[in-house]
């Protein structure tokens, strides 16, 4: 276990009756002030003799974790150093979910819980929000059974569904039967996916205890370290495009079931030699001697195309990626290759596609690839065929 404080120490010295285990489960990419004052608030209310936190190994709701297990768990250290000894003693973060490497249902959780501890009393802990999921929750009437749900409400989320004079559960949100606990205040409504898109787009990020918010720089984590080497390789606004693109491709790589890492990755450097000249991406090319199909034809005609192998070449030499899957999906995102994988098809299609592009089918081809990433790359294709055809000046390449 990670511990925190001496949880064992609650244990021995806990009341011959029936001992009282809040258990508090989420992904926590990364932790924030949401998560640590919701924790606050359950462990005054119901004074559990142990608290277990279990960081999710995947959600079942929610994309994989950018951060490990092991990141996560020492950014809920770092948060919890702040909370009152006589809680922070109680707390121990458990690897239940991660010694199993695999999708874990709450219910499994309870069930652990259960009968490791069975003359004990278990509360779930979750936000409002979570309420909107309720109905899909796998085996819910054993979760219901085997705990009482504490929740603490967040502004917008579920505040009609929790009546602190009533502890009747919700029915509005699919809950028939079990205990209900709603937490007394207001949390606030921060969101760890705002926080890691604005770590993604180089802003700095609020809302998360000082220590978790340096731990996540000095690690490097959710590609901070990357965006921060890229800000003197790229424009402000051509740096919002790539970090834009990758946002969108990892959306996409989530939906396809590939790994959003390498769409990340291929999409913040795709354009990293797009700022260089014609003749700059001629020396480049041809100085480090990168091969490059048609090379003459490309010269006369395009050389600006030129910028995806020298892209490919500066993110392998100077960045040390070495994931030729990465390497490939930038060196092919503006002439593609026969028989394209999924992640080269997902980055055409997010570059093509992402929010900072302006042109009339953008958004047509952005909807289309979370139904058909293939329809959506073909469309891609034609757009850009039509425009070079066309010589139109807007420029989408």
């Amino acid at each position: 276990m990670c511990g925190v404080g001496s949880a064992s120490v609650s244990i021995i010295s806990a009341k011959l009756s029936i001992m009282k285990i809040l258990i508090y489960g989420g992904v926590f990419d990364p932790p924030h002030k949401g998560h640590f004052s919701l924790l606050k608030s359950a462990a005054i209310r119901i004074k559990p003799d142990i608290i277990f936190i279990a960081p999710a190994w995947k959600s079942p709701f929610k994309p994989a974790p950018l951060a490990s297990f092991t990141d996560r768990a020492a950014m809920l250290k770092l948060g919890l150093g702040r909370l009152p000894q006589n809680i922070k003693k109680t707390i121990t973060i458990h690897p239940f979910e991660f010694k199993r490497k695999k999708t874990t249902y709450t219910s499994e959780v309870l069930k652990y819980f259960s009968k490791k501890y069975p003359a004990s009393k278990l509360y779930f802990l979750i936000g409002s929000d979570c309420l909107k999921d309720l109905g899909k929750w796998k085996n819910l009437s054993q979760i219901l059974k085997l705990s009482t749900i504490a929740v603490g409400i967040r502004k917008g989320f579920g505040a009609c569904a929790a009546n602190r004079r009533n502890s009747k559960p919700p029915r509005q949100f699919g809950w028939r039967g079990g205990e209900f606990l709603a937490l007394k205040g207001r949390f606030p409504p921060i969101s760890s996916s705002k926080i890691r898109t604005r770590i993604c787009a180089g802003y700095d990020p609020s809302g998360m205890p000082e220590p978790v918010e340096n731990y996540i720089f000095r690690k490097g984590l959710y590609f901070s370290r990357v965006i921060k080497r890229l800000k003197k390789y790229m424009t402000p606004s051509r740096l919002a495009h790539a970090v834009s693109s990758a946002n969108l491709g990892m959306n996409l790589a989530e939906k396809y079931g590939i790994n959003r890492g390498n769409a990340a990755l291929s999409l913040l450097f795709h354009d990293i030699a797009k700022g260089f000249s014609s003749r700059r991406l001629i020396r480049y090319v041809s100085g480090n001697r990168i091969r490059v199909p048609h090379m003459d034809k490309i010269i006369s005609r395009n050389p600006r195309i030129l910028h995806s192998y020298a892209g490919a070449h500066i993110t392998e030499k100077i960045f040390k990626i070495k994931n030729r899957k990465i390497l490939n999906a930038v060196k092919f995102h503006t002439l593609g290759r026969a028989r394209m994988p999924l992640l080269d098809k997902i980055v055409y299609v997010a570059d093509m596609a992402c929010e900072t592009r302006s042109f009339p089918l953008a958004e047509k081809i952005r909807k289309l690839a979370f139904k058909d990433i293939n329809l959506a790359f073909k469309l891609a294709i034609r757009t850009k065929l039509n425009h070079v055809r066309n010589n139109n000046k807007e420029k989408i390449m």
